[in-house]
């Protein structure tokens, strides 16, 4: 029995005794042909009375198919290391059930704030809710790990010391959970445009300007006349692609990387980050950027080929890399999957309401302008690019996205946020992406991990209704409350401070005024006829929220920002407290980040 199979088979024998404290006769067998795609998972579940079979496709599907059961028996997975076990008899132990994947990678990508024990534990968590792999980004994802150890933004507590030696053990000790687990393992995406200078990027910090004096600056992007750090950011500086040099230097990085990694399931391939910062010299703006990009893809699956290197590649839609050049079809469905990643997208609707029209929309997109490009939040002026690339690139598509990086702080019930995230998932199909990866802070679950449970349960592609689901959710978070504080977040959520939050909608706005107070009112009342129960759990959430609202109202009133600063610094100061007891699932960085950037940006 392979390590994959024997942890699902030590994870259903341990969990079993704390339903029943009994043993169970249930097998764990293999079955599906070795040709099948190895990113595909299927299982199937026959158990009555704690007898039985498991049958999956791969060991991941086994464990799956563990964890299916389990959550069938009772067991509830709120969050990591947070699960709700419901005690049975072993004759009532009676489950079936087959999976029907029609996303095949379910996928989470490492952000915000952390430290190597919410990764850890995040990992172990991810196939009990049924995604099947991780994704680490960077070669070194040493930027995630500081934040936290370094209590960057955080106004009193001391930075831990953190040497090389320590961020370099990280790496070890997260694959090793993903390789316990069989998850698919996704890598790098970041950094290879520094690589190409000979600088080690690990994350979005400045560089001194003298560097420069020590690299060959003809490699970098010209950009107004100037072959500089793109606002002083290296691993926001694209490259001179058009330039042989730069694409041997590309190709050599990746490939020497890859043939050290061939523990890597998928390799991300980005380019630098930001945007209208691509080279403006002559022998560039003969071309779409996406024309060097595609060409410089090609030459690595050539050298992989040559060395019989199986590693599956991704590349990126993102910002100018949306318009799909002429050479797309030349790309190796084989080697190759296709990454949309809509980063200006809005998501106070979802893709259901615009299905319809997708497929008939005609494949029209914007004309190119270098460098002055806009991108927009409207759904539709996104996904015309992703139709673009479909006509010429027919291979896998997977769809990087953010609902919960910053908008978990922009809708903060996240209710509205888990309804748009479950309606994303479920349709996934009818715009033919068949993976997703959710680029998230790691430590979002506060209020309670709604959004995450219901993205999940969009992704399994399970019967049953987005209203059920959710109502099964509250009943199994928060028992004999779970009416009172469904009805609670569903009347505090509002789609207005949500657009409002994102800048959708004008910034003086005595709308959301008017709904501010609106929910402040509703709050005062269930502060008066709750339950104990009631106020014990929203207690925290309540008192966030009410000073968040606060601080939108004195906005959205008109205050200036120097008058904003005042009751953002007590906001901050009073909620980053939330973290010493929520650690786990509220990202203080984060939320200090973007309470800052709320106050201080204008539009």
């Amino acid at each position: 029995m392979s390590k994959v199979k024997d942890f699902a088979k030590s994870e259903l024998d341990r969990y079993f005794h704390l339903i029943t404290g009994m043993n169970h006769q249930i097998t764990l067998a293999l079955e599906g042909s070795v040709n099948i795609n190895p990113l595909d998972d299927y299982y199937q579940i026959n158990v009555i009375g704690g007898v039985g079979v498991i049958k999956g496709r791969n060991e991941r599907s086994l464990l799956l198919g563990v964890y299916r059961l389990l959550e069938g028996l009772g067991v509830f997975f709120h969050a990591p290391k947070d699960e709700r076990i419901t005690r049975r008899q072993l004759e009532d132990c009676d489950f079936s059930f087959e999976s029907h994947f029609l996303v095949k990678q379910r996928i989470v990508c490492i952000e915000g704030a952390v430290s190597i024990e919410n990764v850890q534990d995040l990992i172990d968590f991810l196939p009990k809710k049924q995604m099947n792999g991780y994704f680490i980004q960077f070669q070194k994802p040493y930027e995630f790990f500081t934040r936290w150890y370094e209590h960057k933004n955080h106004p009193w507590l001391k930075e831990e010391p953190l040497s090389e030696e320590i961020l370099e053990s990280f790496m070890p000790l997260m694959t090793k959970e993903i390789e316990k687990r069989g998850l698919i393992y996704h890598a790098v995406g970041h950094g290879w445009t520094t690589r190409v200078l000979g600088l080690d990027a690990s994350g979005w910090q400045k560089a001194d300007p003298k560097s420069l004096l020590s690299l060959d600056t003809s490699l970098i992007a010209q950009v107004n006349g100037k072959r500089e750090f793109f606002k002083g950011i290296p691993l926001n500086t694209q490259l001179c692609y058009s330039n042989k040099k730069v694409q041997d230097l590309f190709v050599e990085v990746v490939v020497d990387y890859i043939d050290k990694h061939q523990e890597i399931d998928v390799l991300h391939l980005w380019l630098a980050d930001d945007f209208n910062n691509f080279c403006e010299c002559e022998a560039c703006q003969k071309e779409l950027p996406s024309f060097y990009y595609v060409e410089t893809l090609n030459r690595i699956d050539e050298e992989l080929t040559k060395r019989n290197i199986k590693t599956k590649l991704m590349f990126l839609l993102y910002y100018e890399l949306l318009f799909p050049s002429r050479n797309v079809s030349t790309l190796s469905t084989d080697r190759f999957m296709m990454m949309f990643a809509p980063i200006t997208r809005t998501y106070t609707s979802s893709l259901k309401d615009v299905a319809s029209k997708y497929q008939a929309m005609p494949i029209k997109t914007k004309a190119f302008k270098r460098n002055e490009n806009q991108f927009e939040p409207e759904l539709l002026k996104n996904l015309v690019y992703l139709k673009a690339w479909q006509e010429a690139f027919k291979g896998s598509t997977v769809l990087f996205d953010y609902h919960l990086m910053w908008d978990g702080f922009k809708d903060l019930p996240q209710r509205g946020l888990s309804q748009v995230l479950y309606e994303d998932m479920k349709v996934l199909n009818q715009f033919g992406i068949d993976g997703f990866i959710s680029c998230q802070l790691q430590r979002n679950f506060f209020p309670d991990g709604l959004a995450f449970h219901m993205m999940a349960k969009g992704l399994s592609n399970e019967s049953g209704n987005m209203d059920a689901i959710e109502a099964k959710f509250y009943e199994q978070r928060y028992l004999s409350e779970a009416y009172n504080i469904k009805t609670f977040f569903t009347e505090i959520s509002s789609v207005l401070i949500h657009q409002y939050l994102r800048k959708e909608v004008p910034k003086l706005n005595h709308d959301v005024v008017r709904e501010i107070d609106r929910i402040i009112s509703f709050i005062n009342q269930m502060k008066l006829s709750g339950s104990v129960a009631f106020e014990e759990v929203t207690k925290d959430f309540i008192d966030y929220y009410l000073g968040y609202l606060k601080l939108i109202k004195e906005k959205a009133l008109g205050s200036s920002v120097s008058q904003l600063k005042d009751g953002s610094n007590k906001l901050i100061n009073e909620f980053i407290k939330l973290e010493a007891d929520y650690q786990s699932s509220f990202d203080g960085f984060y939320f200090v980040h973007l309470v800052r950037e709320f106050v201080e940006n204008e539009w």
